[in-house]
């Protein structure tokens, strides 16, 4: 399963937790794709790593480019920051019920080594 499965099937719910973070439904909408942009990113640049390591959520949110997100939905770095703090966590723990971390290394290790 990947992020954006997990986006898929966790839509509603991840609407609602960035909701209750201070986003509006349009912001919340246009948020979701731009994180998983980020997030994407960071765990093909080796943020998995950092989880694997014991980093953890925290870990893996001080890799994503925060920045980035915030200008494309239209918000403050912070609110960005809050609201990726109360998203990354269920998107970590749907990635640990399918397959995990080491299901995702496993899928881009085959990309790498073709």
């Amino acid at each position: 399963m990947d992020i954006q499965d997990i986006i898929s099937s966790h839509g509603p719910a991840l609407l609602s937790k960035l909701q209750g973070v201070g986003l509006s439904a349009d912001q919340a909408e246009s948020f979701l794709p731009a994180a998983s942009e980020q997030v994407s990113a960071t765990v093909s640049g080796g943020g998995v790593a950092s989880l694997l390591g014991g980093g953890g959520v925290d870990a893996l949110i001080k890799n994503i480019d925060i920045g980035a997100i915030a200008a494309k939905v239209g918000i403050d770095k912070a609110l960005a920051e809050k609201a990726l703090q109360s998203v990354v966590p269920m998107v970590m723990e749907a990635m640990q019920g399918g397959g995990g971390a080491a299901a995702m290394l496993g899928g881009l290790a085959g990309k790498l080594f073709k």
